[in-house]
């Protein structure tokens, strides 16, 4: 139940102030001015690609990741309340991008390693339960050795 007295938060873009340049840019972005979002872009990349390559350590993704998140800028301007400074907001998306790929990546890397894992099991193993039984057993144990091994470590294992 809602008292007299309280408000409800109000959803609106903030006025851009004439300390901060980039909010203004952003104002223009919202009006669907190019040469802001482009201005935005070069005022952005150099610390999006630094943060976003920390975690996910490939070059030709970053980049890709760092015009999403441009992109992302560019259709949800308007969505900015100002209740963070705006390179906190950016930065977050680029914080959720960078998590989706990176669970992306493990993830087909996991699967890439599992197939490997699998690619290594001699044939005569599948002579019958026991040996399927036996076979999971194997493989259960190669994912977890790999599992705890530096992603550079497990590629060699992996290549050899």
């Amino acid at each position: 139940m809602l008292l007299v007295d309280q408000k409800l938060p109000t959803k609106r873009m903030p006025v851009a102030s004439t300390d901060d340049p980039d909010l203004a840019l952003l104002k223009r972005v919202v009006d669907k001015d190019r040469q802001a979002i482009q201005k935005l872009y070069l005022a952005y990349h150099d610390r999006l690609y630094r943060f976003m390559f920390r975690m996910l350590q490939q070059h030709e993704q970053v980049s890709e990741l760092v015009d999403d998140v441009m992109l992302v800028v560019w259709q949800k301007a308007g969505d900015f309340r100002g209740q963070s400074k705006l390179s906190t907001w950016i930065m977050g998306i680029a914080h959720r991008m960078s998590l989706k790929a990176y669970q992306k990546n493990k993830k087909h890397q996991q699967q890439h390693t599992n197939d490997l894992a699998l690619d290594r099991i001699p044939d005569h193993v599948d002579a019958g339960p026991e040996s399927t039984t036996s076979r999971d057993h194997i493989h259960a144990q190669i994912q977890r050795g790999l599992e705890k091994v530096s992603v550079d470590k497990r590629s060699v294992v992996e290549l050899t």
